[in-house]
């Protein structure tokens, strides 16, 4: 059976469906940078039992989008950098051969579309 642990993020199977449940609804499951780096470490070695995924969340909303709080303090080419991250973990999610279904509820805006 796979593995796969996170503070973000909770995962289980069942059966052969990986479910990952975004797990900051104090956030609104904002997109923090560590949220993404555990999403592109599940995306990038998933289960090999699992034949879908299903991307949901904890808490009254979906994803409020990127967590502007921690771009405060960053640069043009830092936020340009961690775009450039965001975006390639979305290009595994896409194109990384697995089924994914989104069960959106609540808000969901900006980078919680994209995702």
């Amino acid at each position: 059976m796979a593995t796969f642990t996170s503070d973000l993020i909770d995962f289980e199977m069942r059966g052969r469906i990986a479910v990952l449940t975004l797990n900051r609804p104090e956030k609104r499951n904002a997109v923090s940078e560590a949220l993404i780096e555990d999403i592109n470490r599940f995306f990038n070695t998933p289960p090999r039992e699992a034949l879908a995924v299903v991307l949901r969340a904890n808490g009254d909303h979906f994803c409020a989008g990127l967590d502007l709080s921690q771009h405060k303090e960053r640069n043009v080419d830092e936020a340009f950098d961690i775009s450039r991250y965001w975006h390639r973990t979305f290009d595994l999610i896409q194109y990384g051969g697995l089924p994914v279904v989104v069960a959106m509820h609540g808000a969901v805006m900006g980078g919680g579309l994209e995702l």
